[in-house]
């Protein structure tokens, strides 16, 4: 028997499907609808859920997905906007910290090996040119 439950109205329209062991998943693969979402755990033995969106429901593009993921996976969507703001900056300023301090380690490295990177418009602003 698979489950299915319909969702409130203020959550949105749509229905939540699931298999409890590993037979009725199958049922829910071979039936299901492309448009379906699944959400099941990699690597375990463990539930299918499928979400199956309303009609004329517009599908998430990549970059729409990419936010949603970020936003459950950190669970900001419980957060308030202040604390959203909040956490985002931190966020943005230790990707810079990451992104700034491993710019100059790589350069460091680089150099310690004999690998120079030095632009071409330093040679050529001399009036150096190769010959």
């Amino acid at each position: 028997m698979v489950f299915y439950f319909k969702a409130r109205p203020e959550a949105g329209d749509f229905t939540i499907f699931m298999g409890p062991d590993k037979f009725k998943n199958e049922e829910l693969n071979k039936y299901g609808f492309p448009e379906d979402i699944c959400v099941r755990m990699d690597k375990m033995s463990s539930a299918h859920v499928y979400i199956r969106l309303h009609k004329g429901f517009k599908v998430m593009n990549w970059i729409q997905r990419k936010i949603y993921l970020y936003n459950v996976t950190f669970g900001l969507y419980m957060l308030d906007w202040w604390e959203r703001y909040l956490f985002n900056t931190l966020v943005i300023v230790l990707m810079w910290f990451v992104l700034y301090n491993g710019s100059r380690y790589v350069t460091e490295f680089c150099k310690r090996w004999g690998w120079h990177i030095e632009p071409d418009w330093q040679n050529s602003a001399a009036g150096i040119h190769g010959s």
